[in-house]
């Protein structure tokens, strides 16, 4: 099912320099739903994601420089913890969806089905 459309843009040649993955763990219920409006709103943020586990949140964010993400890194504190990691390089940033069936995750055997 295709959702929408959309282009793939390069953070790098958009101007960010900066490109991290936050995590973060909340505090509680009120505070992991303040994260995702925060970030629904926050054109700096490309994807959250609400994960089971140790972290509630994980963000993808870019920025022009390390100081302006400061500010909103800054803006989690009273939300939980959290962990930023910078992304030096994205050797998979992208794959589209496989047919379901088409080849089993992890197999090593691409060769095409007679």
């Amino acid at each position: 099912m295709i959702t929408g459309y959309s282009a793939r843009v390069d953070p790098l040649a958009a101007g960010y320099a900066v490109e991290a993955s936050i995590h973060i763990e909340s505090t509680g219920k009120l505070q992991s739903y303040g994260i995702a409006t925060q970030a629904i709103a926050d054109p700096y943020v490309l994807e959250n994601h609400r994960v089971a586990g140790q972290d509630d949140h994980i963000l993808r964010v870019v920025a022009e420089t390390i100081r302006d993400l400061e500010p909103f890194t800054d803006s989690l504190h009273d939300k939980g913890s959290s962990a930023t990691s910078f992304i030096f390089s994205s050797p998979k940033r992208w794959a589209p969806v496989v047919q379901r069936g088409a080849r089993k995750p992890g197999s090593q055997d691409n060769r095409p089905s007679d």
